[in-house]
């Protein structure tokens, strides 16, 4: 009963997120298709997968998705702590790092920790 009830929900988001995203570009348009070692039908082919399922397929960082579908759990068993020294990130490259957790924060991809 709960796989009905989850693959309902999966067609519900996916067919919700298509029309969502009518007006969004077509993922095929992102790649260069024409620089890769395949077919014409292989190319039309992938265009045409690309295309169909393009509710999968993030834009942008704005479009990050989630799921209430399935939870996981990753079990990392019992092992004893590893203690070791924050590495430093070098001079020249700070503020690269800073804005990039700056905007993972932003998108809600990670949280601040205080972690011993």
């Amino acid at each position: 009963m709960f796989l009905g009830s989850a693959l309902e929900l999966a067609q519900c988001s996916h067919l919700a997120s298509q029309v969502t995203r009518k007006n969004a570009p077509k993922v095929s348009d992102q790649f260069d298709l024409d620089t890769m070692d395949m077919t014409e039908e292989q190319t039309a082919t992938l265009v045409r997968l690309l295309d169909e399922y393009s509710d999968v397929f993030s834009s942008g960082p704005d479009d990050l998705g989630r799921t209430g579908v399935v939870n996981h759990q990753i079990d990392t068993g019992n092992p004893p702590s590893i203690k070791q020294a924050p590495r430093r990130v070098p001079v020249h490259q700070q503020e690269t790092v800073s804005q990039q957790v700056k905007e993972l924060l932003q998108h809600v991809v990670v949280r601040r920790s205080t972690s011993p």
